[in-house]
């Protein structure tokens, strides 16, 4: 089977049923309902649309947005009010008000070490998602070559089985005109239940 080329019906129903899991985590409407032809490229291309991709793709792309969060100072900025009365002494009463506003700052450069740790973290996922890509286009690849392996062992057993078949008639015939014996008979008999059990 030439890459690229297209495959029988029997390969197609094979790859469609190992890319059903798969199917599920596709937007719906992008999975037809009958089985169509598709070339080895485009198996490799569908087994990067594995769950186990995908999640770790949609873990970095959260995990990416969550990042551009991370401040440069070591803790977040306090606002206070404190409202109150002053009544004493008589000529100042009223109404009074305090706002503090208080920053914690590291001077040890914690903001650049979070950020630069959050970089290399996203670094490591990016790499996971790229080592689970190649790993799952490595088992479509394997897949689709041993279902094509075993479509051509399937068309081995067809022909063997109908050439089986023409010589148990032909000994039969043989055998109801008493040209042949039993025992060739019971030979081709057996061959043939055998090569069906193989298919």
């Amino acid at each position: 089977m030439a890459i690229g080329a297209p495959v029988s019906k029997r390969v197609r129903a094979a790859i469609s049923a190992l890319f059903l899991g798969s199917a599920s985590s596709l937007p719906s409407g992008a999975v037809a309902d009958e089985a169509t032809a598709i070339t080895f490229d485009e198996a490799l291309a569908l087994g990067v649309q594995t769950p186990g991709v995908r999640v770790i793709e949609d873990t970095l792309q959260a995990r990416e947005r969550g990042d551009e969060k991370i401040r440069g100072a070591a803790d977040a900025t306090h606002l206070t009010f404190m409202p109150g009365a002053l009544v004493v002494p008589r000529e100042i009463s009223g109404f009074d008000m305090q706002a503090t506003i208080t920053q914690g700052w590291n001077l040890g450069g914690l903001g650049s070490d979070r950020r630069e740790t959050a970089s290399l973290e996203r670094g490591a996922l990016s790499a996971s998602a790229r080592a689970r890509a190649l790993q799952a286009r490595l088992e479509a690849a394997q897949r689709w070559i041993d279902l094509d392996a075993l479509e051509k062992v399937a068309k081995s057993v067809e022909t063997r089985i109908e050439e089986a078949e023409t010589l148990v008639e032909r000994r039969e015939r043989a055998l109801a005109t008493e040209v042949g014996t039993a025992q060739p008979v019971a030979e081709s008999r057996a061959t043939l239940a055998q090569l069906r059990q193989r298919r």
